[in-house]
C-alpha cells in the first residue's frame, strides 16, 4: 500500500518527517513530492518546480497562480507533472500536507488527486483563523468548506487549528529523535547558553518578548550565553541547537513547533507558550507534553528562565528526553498515521 504525501511547500519539514515516519513503521509506503523546494534545504523525493519560494513570500503566487520564473521551463515542468500524476495514479491514499486545499494543487495540474482519499494536514497561519497574523499575509486564506472538500479525513499539524467544524485529530510532527542520544546530560553547563531559532521574529515574538526578557536577564547579573539562529541551513541551525542549556521556541500561536523538537530531542529543556485553546484540541491523553509553558510577557519569562539556570535541569531533560520519544519519533508518529491511513481505506 502507498501513501503520496504532497506539499506545496514543505515550509518546516513536516510532510518529510511524516513520509519517513511511515515508511520507519512499514506498513505503507510512502513517496514525498512537493511543488516548490525551500530555501532552508529540506529534503524530498521530487519537487516539481526547480527553484524555490521564500518562505515569506509563496503565498503570493496564489492571487495570480502566477509561479517564480522557474516554471517557464515548459518541457521540464510538463514532464515533471506527468511524473506526480504518474506517483498520484499509483498511491492508495493522498496526504495533502500543509495549508493548501485540493483545489490548488488542481489548479496546477494535478487534476487526478481527486480520484484518490485524501487526507488533509493543515498546520500553518494560511489556515489559522483565531487571531490576527502579520497584515501583509491573508489569514484563513480559504474557507473551512474550502479545505473539506473532497477530503476523505482531516487532521491538523498543531492542535490550536483543530476548530469543531473542521472535524480532525492532532497528527504531532515526525522527528528521528529514537536514533539520538540525550547529549544535555553529557554537556558542560557552567555558563548556560540559551538558543532561540525564529523562522520569522514576528510570529516567534522574537523582538517583542524574547530580546526583552534576555535584557531583564543581563540587568539581573546572571552568567549566560544567547545563540539566535537564522538565515543558516537547517542542518546547521540543528548543530548550534545542540549546546544549548535552554531553548526558546516561541510565544507565536499558543504551541510549540518543529524548532522546540529539533532541541527537545537531545533533552534540551524547552519553552513555548501553551494556550487553553491548544489544550482543548487535543485529546485527554495527549496533555501531559513536557515544552514548558511561560505568561507571555518578558518579565514573567525572564524569571521562568532565571529560576531555570538556577536550578538543576537533569530530571527535566530526562523527561523532555523521555516523552518526544514517547509522542514525537518516526515510530510513534508512523503508527498514529498508520491508524489514520486505515481509517480511510476502511471507510472510516
Amino acid at each position: 500500500m502507498k501513501v503520496l504525501n504532497l506539499s506545496y511547500l514543505d515550509y518546516a519539514g513536516v510532510g518529510l518527517g511524516y513520509s519517513k515516519a511511515t515508511k520507519r513503521v512499514g506498513k505503507y509506503d510512502s513517496e514525498f513530492v512537493t511543488l516548490y523546494s525551500h530555501r532552508y534545504g529540506y529534503e524530498t523525493d521530487f519537487t516539481i518546480y526547480d527553484g524555490f519560494i521564500s518562505p515569506h513570500s509563496y503565498l503570493s503566487h496564489l492571487k495570480s497562480l502566477t509561479p517564480p520564473e522557474s516554471k517557464k521551463c515548459e518541457n521540464q515542468i510538463v514532464s515533471n507533472i506527468k511524473y506526480v500524476l504518474d506517483a498520484i495514479s499509483e498511491s492508495d491514499i493522498v496526504h495533502l500536507v500543509g495549508d493548501f486545499p485540493a483545489s490548488t494543487y488542481i489548479n496546477e495540474g494535478l487534476y487526478n488527486i481527486v480520484d484518490k482519499p485524501i487526507i488533509a494536514t493543515p498546520g500553518g497561519s494560511a489556515f489559522r483563523r483565531h487571531f490576527p497574523i502579520k497584515k501583509r499575509i491573508s489569514q484563513a486564506r480559504w474557507s473551512i468548506e474550502e479545505h473539506k472538500k473532497n477530503t476523505t479525513l482531516r487532521t491538523v499539524g498543531t492542535p490550536d487549528l483543530n476548530y469543531p467544524e473542521f472535524d480532525a485529530e492532532w497528527s504531532p510532527y515526525a522527528i528521528d529523535c529514537l536514533s539520538v542520544e540525550n547529549e544535555w546530560l553529557t554537556r558542560n553547563h557552567d555558563i548556560p547558553l540559551i538558543s532561540h531559532s525564529p523562522s520569522s521574529r514576528y510570529a516567534k515574538s522574537t523582538d517583542s518578548l524574547f530580546i526583552p526578557a534576555i535584557e531583564i536577564i543581563k540587568k539581573a547579573g546572571v552568567k549566560f550565553e544567547v545563540d539566535i539562529i537564522e538565515n543558516v541551513s537547517n542542518k546547521e541551525c540543528i548543530e548550534r541547537k545542540r549546546n544549548s542549556t535552554i531553548f526558546f521556541d516561541q510565544k507565536g500561536i499558543g504551541w510549540y513547533g518543529i524548532a522546540a523538537l529539533e532541541a527537545a530531542q537531545y533533552g534540551i529543556p524547552s519553552l513555548a507558550w501553551i494556550d487553553q485553546h491548544s489544550r482543548n484540541g487535543l485529546k485527554p491523553e495527549d496533555r501531559d507534553y513536557k515544552i514548558i509553558s511561560f505568561e507571555p510577557t518578558p518579565e514573567k519569562l525572564a524569571s521562568l528562565m532565571i529560576s531555570l539556570i538556577n536550578s538543576d535541569l537533569s530530571e527535566q531533560s530526562i523527561m523532555t528526553k523521555k516523552w518526544i520519544d514517547n509522542v514525537h519519533s518516526y515510530e510513534a508518529v508512523g503508527k498514529r498515521l498508520n491508524n489514520f491511513y486505515d481509517k480511510v481505506l476502511q471507510g472510516k
